[in-house]
């Protein structure tokens, strides 16, 4: 015989104040963006049993706005009566996150990989039914009944916008690689190619930077063909202006802004 256990003096409550009408498909985002996320904390979190076992449904679905009650089930798992906080430490989550988002900059959550992509997803959607209501606010209160502890927090319609936008920002954040500028160093070629339309196989090392063979890309076609077919482009170091582009702090690219000069290597 299967066995639920259930945990009415533990929920999660979410009340949408509104002025404008809701649309449907977005209250039922915003719901299921709080279950993705709740799974996905579950899933990570160590101190819940079997937390595939655990799973948010909804209570009661109250007048007034709109009030919705989530409470945690685990079937087949009385155990699970120990760690009845998980909504109130759920809670805890959502709020850690929506501070995140209104505190920190784009590149500091990129960066720090603060946000999964797929929380980023689920706090858009959350906040979805608000967005274009002036007067809209979601206000998220964890209870527990038992120990008396409540943790709750509001989003009005700006913040959910700030929000909304933080993780859009977030999401499509693509680090541009550190630049900077050193002038009149000593390139040699280790590996070219005469094609202009071919910029994968030229090669160089510039050894005031790093002793390591590094990509070359030239700022215009121009330039190459005066620095490889002017002259045996193996026999002279180049006297360039470069720009030195980097991966983790590593050069990677080094594109050539000006040829100042060739100096036989002979000489």
């Amino acid at each position: 015989m299967e066995t639920t256990v259930k945990f009415e003096e533990s929920k999660l409550q979410i009340h949408i104040e509104y002025s404008n009408k809701i649309e449907l498909i977005h209250y039922i985002n915003s719901l299921n963006s709080v279950n993705s996320e709740y799974s996905n904390y579950i899933q990570k979190a160590s101190n819940h049993l079997q937390p595939e076992d655990i799973k948010l449904y909804v209570n009661e679905i109250r007048s007034g706005s709109i009030i919705t009650d989530l409470i945690a089930y685990s079937p087949t798992m009385l155990a699970f009566v120990e760690h009845a906080n998980t909504l109130l430490d759920f809670t805890k989550h959502i709020a850690n996150t929506i501070n995140i988002l209104k505190t920190k900059s784009v590149q500091e959550i990129v960066k720090d990989e603060q946000i999964s992509t797929t929380s980023l997803n689920n706090i858009q959607n959350l906040v979805e039914p608000i967005i274009n209501d002036s007067k809209g606010k979601i206000s998220f209160e964890g209870l527990n009944f038992g120990d008396n502890c409540t943790i709750s927090f509001m989003i009005n319609s700006p913040d959910a916008n700030e929000i909304y936008t933080k993780a859009q920002s977030a999401k499509s954040f693509k680090p541009s690689p550190n630049t900077n500028i050193r002038e009149q160093v000593l390139l040699i070629f280790t590996q070219t190619n005469s094609s202009t339309k071919n910029t994968n196989n030229d090669k160089g090392v510039i050894e005031s930077i790093s002793k390591n063979t590094v990509k070359i890309r030239f700022d215009n076609d121009s330039l190459k063909k005066e620095m490889l077919f002017n002259q045996h482009p193996y026999g002279v170091a180049f006297v360039v202006d470069i720009e030195i582009q980097t991966i983790n702090d590593k050069p990677f690219i080094y594109k050539v802004l000006k040829l100042h000069e060739c100096i036989n290597i002979d000489e």
